[in-house]
């Protein structure tokens, strides 16, 4: 009975551990030092790529460092179709450096069509959001966008190394299956041999 009881705990462990198992997923990352994925765009001509500015090379910025942005600027850069599917949560960060009007310039941050982050003001580091909401869906778009009201010299956002991460499930392979199933039939062999042995 012994016996029976320990292979009924090792069949239970290896169930159990087909759920409980994961390991990190890298979804999608973007350093922007080369061209842009087929699933990002952008709209407007403000996201400029630049290589000479206070915040480093190869980032995405809003507007001219040398210039100035023009007035109800509108312009979005997007990532499509992000597959959150073997997701049991999700991570985003990416770093955002530079300064815009307080209170009249913002960049809005949208999830699936959810603003979930706003800034305005001065920024300078590395931000990270908890996408987890979005776990299990296989098509999530993620959507920066730049409104501005005034024209004002040397004022916007570099953006730069995107990175989205999740804790993904890790499937048991079928073998793991196959032996549980052979363990129980064999404590079943065994409760009958040790039933006819006492009889």
């Amino acid at each position: 009975m012994k016996a029976l009881k320990a292979i009924l705990m090792t069949v239970s462990l290896v169930f159990v551990s087909s759920y409980t198992s994961a390991g990190t997923v890298t979804v999608f990352e973007q350093d922007f030092e080369s061209s842009l994925g087929a699933n990002e765009s952008l709209t407007g001509d403000a996201w400029i790529l630049t290589t000479s500015y206070d915040y480093g090379t190869g980032s995405r910025m809003l507007g001219d460092p040398l210039g100035s942005y023009s007035n109800n600027e509108n312009v979005t850069y997007q990532i499509s179709g992000l597959d959150f599917s073997d997701l049991e949560s999700a991570v985003l960060s990416f770093d955002l450096y530079g300064r815009s009007e307080y209170g009249f310039d913002w960049l809005w941050m949208y999830a699936n069509g959810s603003q979930f982050a706003a800034h305005t003001g001065f920024r300078a580091g590395t931000l990270t959001y908890d996408l987890s909401a979005f776990a299990g869906l296989s098509n999530v778009d993620l959507r920066w966008w730049w409104i501005s009201d005034l024209s004002i010299a040397r004022q916007g956002y570099t953006l730069d190394n995107i990175s989205v991460s999740g804790i993904s499930a890790v499937p048991v392979p079928a073998a793991a299956w196959l032996f549980g199933t052979a363990l129980l039939g064999f404590a079943g062999t065994r409760l009958r041999r040790r039933k006819s042995i006492t009889v």
